[in-house]
């Protein structure tokens, strides 16, 4: 994906142009599956060469490990150090903190990279009358916050940011070598390569001979480890320390640290009882273990385990009944949306001193512009509201398709987001798998710290780190809300298998409509029966509930009864019930042949829509293809075509013949894909030029350029090439998507040798 260009001057004055390609988007439609991202990610300069534009240097990212997302759109260009070059700044984000990457031109065109660290390049000015331009840039204040400085003008220092810790003056003698090894540790820890001196530090205190050089070593490898926020490693190593007497007030608050981070409230309680027996602690260290350190232990202390192999709680308020399922005998709870909103909610209250979340869970389906929360919201707020703190994975990509859909999983406290957006990620993002894992968000103002902490089953986790900045809301009642979000119409499927909260009080509350809540909870349960019974304790259904009646009616075969109710729902003026929707898109089987007898043209519409976003971006996966097939093979391709009658039909016919045949063909049914193709262009031929489809049928061509291909009938092949460049206004487009397919790549090249 090429974050923007921008005119570059070279030496000389050569006129060139830089563009930014980083690997944000994977592309099946222009590149070939073995490299779906295209070329290498980099800075790329060009020169122009008459009408052409030609290659000249690639520039590698030469960053940090754990360095995330590049913001820069376009790549800022400017003479930085006054020498008549420009120069490249690019933004990169790393531990809670905005940095820059700068390419600065030598004379010869080459660039070298330099790294500022704590200052985020905006933009370039000349504001002076000197030969450099001025840096508009945001620096990192030492409250964890940003300053807009103009670097280059004025006489006022940078305020100064944080700084790896200072190398430890070494302990009594050991062996030379040892001694050696020591200095050589501390050249590392200056130069700021901490894991690397940790490493030495560590094995010193293995090698060491005496007590206090052993305990100084692993006390040393620990403040680096935890600087680099490798928790686990540091609690060891503070705990080898904490054996030495004159260690053990510091090695002890470090382990204790460690602990929070890593949700060890247990091990923090014994660790601030074995600080409070030190004889010769300091007085004001006793006192913030007493003020400070031991609420916080205290509250943390105090969780609440929510499991689902058992029946649902009472307290549980259910909103989207249909949009659950917890058989008798299920060890977890299973979610299903295509509509934004609260599926259910649990009241708690929040003490306040800290907070943590956490949820295993099972991401199952996610479709673009999906995504499961798992939030703490204040009662008085909507569930919909923003949380306190929140957890879940979105579905991010484009509506338009030809772009691969990626599923991240995040953190947050508030508006704030904390992704895994490093490469490589922790959990897969691709949506065509099922993952679980364990997230856990932990908020703790002691530390100054947010925290988002992803940990498959096999252990493997990756936790990031920022710092906390502003107040946290007032403690008090929340509401604990499993939702979706989405922007457009699109499936998710999940699992919840566990919650549990820390800081966090349970209250035991009583449903406050009872007869709604039993109604509810038969319904998740997948109890028609009952539910049928509950509905004659309610008084007159909300459209909803309507829905959820028809649902169970339909159930247990009473289809009169479902067809009295749905009729008024499907044929009221506006947009159908989203209930019904959503049903629909669940148990198409179930709802399917009804809605098709009540309304054939309202149930098609709504099929499209319904559809549209597993069809455009999803069928490489498995299970929406055969549930989009399952769908559409009810529809006769004949009977489509001649009901087709109005410009908006025949648009909606071509898609979904289109839709098909691109199933059949991933199904490996050539046969198929090949007729619904053939009457899609048909179809398509008869809408008005700026239509989407009428647009695309140089891609139907392509299509049906693939089937000849692999079927071996090379001339046909060629033919419908060339057909779909005769069609498209974009040659140069449908040279790259040709060399990309792997049966037209042959063909591809030898047309560029003739």
């Amino acid at each position: 994906m090429v974050l923007g260009l921008t005119p570059l001057r070279g030496p000389g004055g050569a006129a060139l142009l830089v563009a930014h390609n980083t690997h944000v988007d994977a592309s099946s439609l222009v590149f070939p599956p073995e490299r779906p991202h295209g070329d290498p990610a980099g800075v790329y300069i060009y020169a122009q060469d008459g009408d052409r534009l030609v290659r000249r240097d690639q520039l590698a990212h030469p960053l940090p490990p754990g360095a995330v997302r590049f913001d820069s759109w376009p790549p800022k260009v400017g003479d930085a150090n006054g020498d008549g070059r420009d120069d490249i700044a690019l933004e990169f984000a790393r531990g809670g903190r905005m940095h820059t990457l700068l390419y600065l031109q030598e004379g010869d065109g080459r660039f070298t990279p330099v790294l500022l660290g704590e200052l985020q390049v905006l933009a370039f000015a000349q504001l002076d009358d000197d030969a450099a331009d001025e840096l508009i840039a945001n620096v990192a204040e030492a409250d964890g916050g940003t300053r807009l400085w103009v670097v280059g003008a004025g006489d006022d220092a940078l305020a100064p940011v944080p700084t790896p810790p200072a190398p430890t003056a070494a302990p009594g003698l050991d062996d030379p070598a040892w001694n050696r090894t020591w200095r050589h540790a501390q050249t590392l820890q200056g130069l700021g390569l901490l894991d690397d001196a940790a490493r030495e530090f560590a094995d010193l205190g293995r090698r060491a001979s005496r007590p206090t050089s052993r305990a100084t070593a692993y006390y040393t490898a620990a403040v680096l480890r935890e600087r680099s926020g490798r928790e686990r490693e540091a609690q060891a190593l503070f705990r080898s320390a904490a054996e030495a007497p004159e260690l053990a007030a510091d090695a002890l608050q470090g382990a204790m640290r460690t602990e929070l981070r890593l949700g060890d409230y247990e091990g923090a309680q014994q660790t601030l009882a074995a600080l409070g027996r030190l004889p010769a602690l300091d007085g004001d260290v006793r006192r913030a273990l007493a003020q400070r350190w031991a609420p916080l232990v205290a509250a943390g202390r105090e969780r609440v385990d929510i499991r689902f192999d058992r029946p649902l709680a009472p307290a549980w308020t259910i909103d989207k009944p249909l949009g659950l399922r917890h058989r008798p005998g299920a060890r977890s709870l299973t979610l299903a949306a295509d509509t934004a909103g609260a599926l259910a909610s649990l009241p708690v209250a929040w003490q306040g001193e800290m907070i943590e979340l956490a949820a295993d869970i099972t991401v199952a389906e996610t479709e673009w512009s999906s995504g499961l929360e798992i939030a703490l919201v204040p009662e008085a707020d909507a569930p919909t509201g923003t949380p306190t703190v929140w957890l879940g994975a979105h579905t991010l990509g484009t509506s338009r398709g030809g772009v691969e859909v990626a599923r991240v999983f995040m953190c947050g406290l508030g508006e704030r987001r904390l992704g895994d957006f490093q490469q490589p990620p922790l959990a897969p993002r691709s949506t065509a798998v099922a993952t679980r894992l364990t997230m856990r968000v932990s908020v703790i103002p002691a530390l100054g710290e947010i925290a988002c902490e992803l940990t498959l089953p096999d252990g493997t986790s990756r936790t990031l780190r920022e710092p906390l900045t502003g107040e946290l809301p007032p403690a008090g009642r929340h509401r604990l809300v499993l939702r979706s979000d989405h922007v457009d119409p699109s499936w998710l499927t999940a699992e919840v298998h566990g919650v549990t909260l820390r800081g966090i009080e349970a209250i035991d509350a009583p449903p406050a409509d009872p007869a709604r809540a039993n109604l509810t909870r038969a319904l998740v349960r997948g109890d028609p029966v009952e539910a049928l019974a509950r509905f004659e304790q309610l008084g007159p259904l909300a459209p909803p509930e309507q829905v959820w009646r028809a649902h169970a009616l339909l159930q247990v075969g009473r289809v009169a009864e479902a067809r009295a109710l749905l009729g008024p729902l499907l044929a009221a003026p506006g947009p159908v019930e989203p209930t019904l929707l959503t049903a629909l898109r669940a148990r198409p089987e179930l709802l399917g042949p009804l809605l098709r007898e009540l309304d054939p043209q309202r149930f098609l519409a709504e099929t499209y829509a319904l559809w549209r976003n597993a069809a455009v971006n999803h069928l490489a996966d498995p299970r929406a293809r055969d549930a989009l097939l399952a769908v559409l093979t009810s529809f006769d391709a004949e009977q489509l075509t001649r009901e087709a009658r109005s410009p908006a039909g025949r648009a909606r016919a071509c898609d979904l013949l289109t839709w098909r045949a691109r199933a059949y063909l991933q199904a490996g049914e050539p046969d198929h894909a090949r007729a619904d193709f053939e009457r899609a262009l048909g179809l398509a031929a008869a809408l008005a030029p700026d239509t989407p489809q009428a647009g695309e049928r140089w891609l139907l061509w392509l299509d049906l350029a693939s089937l000849a291909a692999a079927a071996g009938d090379v001339p046909r092949a060629r033919e419908a090439i060339d057909r779909a460049l005769a069609e498209s206004g974009m040659p140069l487009l449908v040279g790259d998507v040709v060399r990309a397919r792997p049966e037209l790549a042959t063909l591809a090249r030898e047309r560029s040798t003739e």
